[in-house]
């Protein structure tokens, strides 16, 4: 395996760390109980904290609407014209 690969391999693992599956699955099973006051997966499972944690990241990297880059987009030449729907 290379370096690069491996690294990669380390993001992925950021993002969906090793046993997400099994605790999303005991938290959903620990909610239809109905005894949890807040329920909040991250505060049970530290895998699905870091989930969440690495999709706000991802997410905060993306332009939102009403961004400098979103609104360069869209004045841009053509702008929301889109020839095929017209």
């Amino acid at each position: 395996m290379s370096f690069q690969e491996y690294i990669l391999w380390l993001k992925f693992f950021e993002k969906r760390p090793i046993g997400w599956r099994e605790d999303l699955r005991a938290y959903r099973i620990m909610c239809s109980g109905g005894n949890m006051k807040n329920p909040k997966p991250g505060e049970y499972f530290s895998s699905l904290k870091q989930m969440s944690e690495a999709e706000a990241a991802e997410n905060k990297r993306i332009p939102q609407r009403g961004t400098f880059a979103h609104s360069a987009m869209l004045n841009a030449k053509g702008g929301q014209k889109l020839d095929f729907l017209q």
